[in-house]
C-alpha cells in the first residue's frame, strides 16, 4: 500500500508540471502574438508613412520642375527665349535617342531636373540607352550605392534608371536632398522630363496634300492652320485620316474649307470651354493624353476613347494587340526591338503613341514676354511702325562691329516701315526715325510708277504762215492692283514735268478708277491741231484683259490667254494649244455650267501667235457699255484632249470712255523738257510729298531736231513693266527705231518694251499669309526716291534688296511677329499644336507643310534641319558638326555655332550651298525654273507661276508656310517621377502633365493639369 500511494502521489507532481509547461507556452504564444501585432501595426504604419513619402517627394519634385520653368519663360529671368535640350535648359530631355552607328543608341541629354547630377559631375549628355552590364531596367531596378561614401555611383555614359517605365533606360538616380523617411532614409528619384511640343497633336493636326493644283485648296497648304500639320503622315496602313477626323468631330468634321475654319475656330482655339453645342466635335481630353503617356510607349490597363473608338488602332498598338502592355524588360533582345520601334518610322512595328499627344501649347510671345507683332493687322495707328522698331532693334546681335549694328539698325527700320504698311488697311505711309538719325518711309499701296512718254511730232505751217513743229504728248501711269478690283481711293498725288520750269498735275483715285483701274494716261495736245493734226488721244486704248471686279472697263477690251494645264513628268508646264470661251451678262453659276452664253463657245486656234514661245488665245468678243459680265475660259490640250477651266471672273464696262486730252500751251513740254516726276503725299511732310518715282527723258523725245530719232511722227519712251523689272526704272533708251521699240504705242495697255535682264526683283505687294512672308519686304533700299544711297537700280540683285535672310540677326526678327489670332481675343497668346523644331525628331518635322513635299516618307528636308539643330550629321544630311560645321556647309557669316534654334527664323540658315539641294530649306528656289502653283500662293491664274525663276520668293517658300505652325519653344511638358525610399524600399512612378501659359511674372505658378500615380503595368 505505501508503493501504490508513492506511485499516485508522483502521478500528481508530473501532471502539475506538464500545466505549467503548456500555460507557459501559451502564455508565450500569447505574448508573441502581441508582439507580431504590434510590429504588424508598426510596419502598417511604416509603410503608410513611407507612402506619403513617396508622394511628398513626386510633389516636391513637381515643385522644383515649377520653378525652373517660371525661371525659363521668355520676360522673367531674362533666360534664353529657345526650349532646347542643353546646359542652359538641363531639366529638358530628348524625346528620342540618336545613333551614328545603327548599333549604339544615346540620349543627346537627360533630365537634371535639381542640378544634382551636374555638382555631381555625373555625365548628362551623349548618354548611353544600355545599362552597363544589361540592355534593359526592370521595373524595380537596383540602386547602386559606392560604399566607401554611402553616396551614388556615376555610371558614368550609361543610363541606369527608368524614369518613364517602359523598361529602357533613360535617366540617372538622384538623391532629394532634404528629404528623408521618417525613419532616416534617404530617398532617390529618376526623373524624364519630355516636351509635348515635340509630337503631333491629334486634336488640331489633320491632312496635306502637296500634289493638289487647285486654286481653292490653298486653304489646306498655305500654312496658316494646324490642320495642315500632316497627321495622315503618320498614320500606319490601315488606318484612315478621314474616319479618324470624324471620331474627334463628329458629322461637321467635313473636308471642305468651312468645315476646315468651323472645327479650327471651335476646337483649335478653343481652350477654356467646350466646343459650341450646336457643332458635334468632341475633342480628345486629358485622359487620352495620360494613356498615350504611360510608360512611354507601353499602354495602360485603361483603354481611352482615342485608342477605343478613333479608328487608328494600328498606329496606336506598335506590334498589335499580344503586345499591349508589355514592358522592354523581359528579354536581352528588347533593347534592339525597341531602338528600331521607336526610331525608325519605316520599321514595320514602329510605334508612334511617343509622337502623339493631345495636349500641346506655346504662346506667341517674343522674348520679353510681350505679344507678338502681329503683321496681319488691318488697324492704324501713326506710332505703330516706330514702337515695333523700338522693340525689333534688339534683334541685333550686340557682338557685332558697331558699322554692321548701324547698317543694320537702319535696315531694320526700313523692314518695320513696310512692314505696318503691309498689314494695315490704310493708305498712309509710315514713318520710322531709326537709330542712326535717319528716317525712313514705307512702302505703302498704292503702288504707281511712270511707264510711258509719247510724242507726236509734225512740222506744219500755224496760222501766220510760219514753219512751226505741232506737239503732242502723252504720259502713261501704271497702278498696280492692291485691291481685287482697283478701286481703293487714295489722297491726290501730283505729276511734276520739269521744263526747266515746274508744272504740277494732280493724279488722284478716280483718274484710275474710270478706266478700269490699271492705267491713266494724261494727254496733251496742241491746241492747234484742227491746223495740224497732231493727236494721241485717239491712239489710248484700255484694252487689257480686266482685273476680276474691275468697274469702268472698256468695251472694246481683248482677252489675252496663256493657260498651263498640268506639269510632265520633268516638272515642265504643259501649256494649253486651244481655249473655249465663255461669257454672260447672266448670273455667275450659269457662266459656270456653261448652260448660257451671249457668244457660243468658239474653239480658238492660235493661229501663230506666240509670247515666248507658248500658244496664245485671243478673243474679242462684241460688248456693251454699262453692263456687268461673267466669263471663264477653258484651255485645251488636243492631243491628250486634257483640259482646264478657269474660275469665273466679272467686270463692269464703262458708260463712255472718260476724257483724257487736256489742251496746253508751249510751257508745259518743250525741247527742254527732261524730267518727269510723281510725288504722293505725307503727313507731315509738305507738299508735294515725297518723291516716289521719276524718269529724265532722253532728247529724242522732246526735241524735234534730236539726231536719235527726232523728226516727225509718233515716239514712245517706255518702261519695262515685266513684274521683275519694274521697280529697277529700267527705260528703252536707245532710240532708233530700227532696234528699238520707240515706235509701238502701247498707251493705256501693256507696254511693248520687254527685254529680259538677269536678276529679277518682283515687287511683293500682297497682304501677309504668313509670318516668313517678311522676307519678302524691302530692306537695304527702298522703291521711294528720298534718299538716292538706297534707290533700287538696274544692277541691283535681290540680296542688295531684301531682307537679308542669311544675316543671323534679321532672322531673329522673327522672335516678335507672327500671322496667327485667336479668332476670340486680339490679345490671346496661347496656340495649340504647334511643333517646337528645338525638341521633335524629325518624322514630325516631316509632317509641316511642304518639308516632305509629296511623300511623307521624304525626310531630306526633315533631317537637313535636325543636323543643322544638333550641329551633327544625320543620314545623308550635311554635316553640320565641328568648331564651324554650320559656317562651312552654310556660307554664312557670323552664323551661331551653338547647337539649337534661337528663332524659327534660322531655319533660313538650313542651306547646302555644295551639296545636294534636296537637303535645302531654300529647295524650291534653286531648281532652275519657275514654281508652277503651291506652295507659292501668288501666281498668275494661266501660266500658275509669277514669271520669275528661282528669285527669293520662291526660295523661302517652304520656310514661309512652315513659320507659324513652328516654333522654338514650349509651354507644356510632360513629367515622368520614379521615387524610391532607400535603396530597396518602397518605390511609387507618377506622371504630370505641365503647362506654364499662365506663366508671366516670377511670382506665377505652373499649372498642373494632371497628375497621378502610374498603375502597373499589365
Amino acid at each position: 500500500m505505501l508503493e501504490k500511494k508513492a506511485n499516485l502521489k508522483s502521478g500528481k507532481v508530473g501532471s502539475a508540471l506538464i500545466m505549467t509547461v503548456v500555460l507557459t507556452v501559451l502564455l508565450a504564444i500569447v505574448a508573441v502574438m502581441f508582439v507580431m501585432v504590434a510590429r504588424m501595426d508598426s510596419a502598417s504604419t511604416s509603410n503608410i508613412v513611407d507612402s506619403k513619402t513617396l508622394d511628398n517627394a513626386a510633389k516636391s519634385i513637381i515643385e522644383i520642375i515649377g520653378k525652373e520653368l517660371v525661371l525659363d519663360t521668355p520676360g522673367v529671368a531674362n533666360q534664353e527665349y529657345q526650349d532646347y535640350p542643353d546646359v542652359n535648359d538641363a531639366w529638358l530631355a530628348n524625346i528620342e535617342p540618336y545613333t551614328t552607328d545603327g548599333t549604339n543608341y544615346y540620349w543627346r541629354q537627360i533630365s537634371d531636373v535639381t542640378g544634382y547630377l551636374k555638382d555631381r559631375t555625373f555625365q548628362t549628355r551623349d548618354v548611353l540607352v544600355r545599362p552597363s552590364g544589361s540592355t534593359v531596367v526592370k521595373d524595380y531596378p537596383k540602386i547602386e550605392i559606392v560604399e566607401t561614401t554611402g553616396l551614388l555611383e556615376d555610371t558614368i555614359d550609361n543610363a541606369n534608371a527608368d524614369a518613364d517605365g517602359d523598361g529602357i533606360a533613360d535617366s540617372k538616380w538622384i538623391e532629394l536632398a532634404g528629404i528623408n523617411s521618417s525613419k532616416g532614409k534617404k530617398v532617390f528619384a529618376a526623373i524624364r522630363l519630355i516636351d509635348n511640343c515635340a509630337m503631333v497633336n491629334v486634336n488640331t493636326a489633320y491632312k496635306f496634300d502637296a500634289n493638289t493644283t487647285v486654286s481653292g485648296d490653298r486653304f489646306r497648304v498655305d500654312g496658316t492652320s494646324q490642320l495642315q500639320i500632316n497627321l495622315n503622315g503618320l498614320l500606319k496602313t490601315g488606318d484612315d485620316i478621314d474616319r479618324f477626323h470624324k471620331a474627334r468631330g463628329g458629322s461637321d468634321a467635313t473636308d471642305d474649307s468651312d468645315g476646315w475654319d468651323n472645327y479650327d475656330n471651335l476646337v483649335s482655339w478653343k481652350y477654356d470651354s467646350p466646343p459650341s453645342s450646336s457643332f458635334s466635335y468632341l475633342p480628345f481630353d486629358i485622359s487620352d493624353e495620360l494613356e498615350l503617356r504611360y510608360r512611354y510607349c507601353i499602354d495602360g490597363r485603361f483603354a481611352s476613347r482615342l485608342e477605343a473608338d478613333a479608328n487608328i488602332p494600328a498606329t496606336l498598338r506598335g506590334r498589335g494587340t499580344k503586345d499591349f502592355g508589355n514592358l522592354y524588360d523581359t528579354n536581352p533582345d528588347k533593347l534592339t526591338d525597341w531602338q528600331d520601334r521607336i526610331t525608325k518610322p519605316d520599321d514595320t512595328y514602329s510605334d508612334r503613341r511617343h509622337l502623339l499627344t493631345t495636349y500641346s501649347f506655346d504662346r506667341l510671345i517674343d522674348p520679353n514676354g510681350e505679344k507678338m507683332f502681329y503683321v496681319r493687322s488691318a488697324n492704324s495707328d501713326e506710332n505703330k511702325a516706330q514702337l515695333l522698331y523700338d522693340k525689333l532693334v534688339d534683334a541685333i546681335d550686340k557682338d557685332l562691329p558697331s558699322a554692321d549694328q548701324d547698317r543694320l539698325k537702319e535696315d531694320l527700320a526700313q523692314i518695320t516701315a513696310n512692314m505696318v504698311d503691309q498689314s494695315d488697311n490704310d493708305a498712309i505711309i509710315s514713318i520710322v526715325d531709326d537709330k542712326n538719325g535717319n528716317r525712313l518711309y514705307g512702302t505703302e499701296r498704292p503702288y504707281i510708277y511712270i511707264s510711258e512718254i509719247a510724242r507726236n511730232f509734225k512740222r506744219g505751217i500755224d496760222i501766220f504762215g510760219n514753219s512751226v513743229v505741232f506737239r503732242s504728248y502723252a504720259i502713261e501711269l501704271f497702278r498696280e492692283f492692291e485691291t481685287p478690283d482697283g478701286n481703293d481711293i487714295f489722297e491726290p498725288w501730283t505729276l511734276e514735268i520739269t521744263n526747266p520750269g515746274i508744272s504740277s498735275i494732280v493724279i488722284d483715285s478716280n483718274d484710275f478708277q474710270s478706266r478700269g483701274g490699271q492705267f491713266y494716261v494724261k494727254i496733251f495736245e496742241n491746241q492747234n491741231n484742227w491746223l495740224v493734226d497732231t493727236s494721241l488721244g485717239n491712239q489710248v486704248r484700255y484694252t487689257n484683259t480686266p482685273n476680276n471686279g474691275a468697274k469702268n472697263v472698256d468695251p472694246d477690251v481683248k482677252f489675252l490667254l496663256a493657260m498651263v494645264l498640268g506639269y510632265d513628268s520633268n516638272s515642265n508646264p504643259i501649256w494649253a494649244d486651244k481655249y473655249e470661251f465663255y461669257i454672260s451678262e447672266n448670273d455667275r453659276s450659269s457662266v459656270q455650267n456653261a448652260s448660257r452664253t451671249n457668244h457660243p463657245a468658239g474653239l480658238l486656234e492660235c493661229g501663230g501667235c506666240s509670247s515666248g514661245g507658248l500658244p496664245i488665245g485671243n478673243y474679242d468678243p462684241l460688248l456693251f457699255p454699262s453692263r456687268t459680265y461673267y466669263w471663264k475660259v477653258v484651255g485645251w490640250d488636243t492631243a491628250t484632249d486634257v483640259n482646264r477651266a478657269s474660275n469665273v471672273y466679272s467686270f463692269t464696262t464703262w458708260d463712255s470712255k472718260p476724257e483724257d486730252v487736256n489742251q496746253i500751251g508751249p510751257a508745259t513740254f518743250s525741247d527742254n523738257t527732261f524730267k518727269i516726276s510723281l510725288y504722293r503725299p505725307v503727313q507731315g511732310v509738305a507738299l508735294p510729298g515725297i518723291l516716289v518715282d521719276e524718269v529724265n527723258l532722253p532728247r529724242w523725245i522732246t526735241d524735234y531736231n534730236d539726231p536719235n530719232g527726232g523728226g516727225d511722227g509718233i515716239r514712245t519712251f517706255q518702261r519695262n513693266l515685266e513684274p521683275g523689272f519694274r521697280v529697277k526704272r529700267i527705260w528703252d533708251r536707245v532710240g532708233d527705231p530700227a532696234i528699238s521699240c520707240n515706235t509701238c504705242l502701247t498707251l493705256g495697255r501693256w507696254n511693248g518694251y520687254v527685254v529680259i535682264y538677269n536678276n529679277p526683283i518682283q515687287p511683293w505687294h500682297h497682304n501677309f499669309t504668313n509670318a516668313g512672308d517678311a522676307a519678302m519686304l524691302f530692306a537695304k533700299k527702298n522703291i521711294y526716291l528720298e534718299d538716292s544711297s538706297r534707290e533700287i537700280v538696274p544692277a541691283d540683285t535681290e540680296a542688295d534688296v531684301r531682307f537679308d535672310m542669311d544675316n543671323p540677326s534679321m532672322q531673329n526678327v522673327f522672335k516678335y511677329i507672327t500671322a496667327m489670332m485667336s479668332p476670340y481675343d486680339a490679345n490671346e497668346t496661347r496656340v495649340r499644336g504647334r511643333i517646337n523644331i528645338n525638341t521633335a525628331p524629325a518624322f514630325v518635322i516631316s509632317q509641316l507643310p511642304w518639308v516632305s513635299k509629296a511623300n511623307r516618307k521624304d525626310l531630306k528636308i526633315a533631317d537637313a534641319i535636325v543636323a543643322y539643330r544638333d550641329k551633327t550629321k544625320v543620314g545623308s544630311s550635311p554635316d553640320y558638326s565641328g568648331l564651324l560645321g554650320r559656317k562651312n556647309i552654310t556660307d554664312i557669316d557670323d552664323i551661331y555655332e551653338s547647337p539649337g534654334f534661337r528663332s524659327v527664323g534660322e531655319l533660313l540658315s538650313v542651306i547646302n550651298k555644295s551639296g545636294n539641294d534636296k537637303y535645302n530649306i531654300r529647295y524650291c528656289g534653286m531648281d532652275n525654273q519657275p514654281q508652277y502653283g503651291f506652295p507659292d500662293l501668288q501666281f498668275d491664274a494661266w501660266s500658275m507661276d509669277d514669271g520669275t525663276t528661282d528669285d527669293l520668293e520662291e526660295q523661302e517658300l517652304i520656310f514661309a508656310r512652315i513659320s507659324d505652325l513652328a516654333t522654338v519653344r514650349s509651354d507644356t511638358f510632360t513629367a515622368y517621377i520614379l521615387v524610391r525610399v532607400g535603396v530597396n524600399g518602397p518605390q511609387k512612378r507618377f506622371i504630370a502633365i505641365l503647362d506654364r501659359t499662365g506663366v508671366k511674372q516670377p511670382t506665377d505658378k505652373i499649372k498642373v493639369e494632371a497628375f497621378q500615380q502610374v498603375p502597373a503595368a499589365r
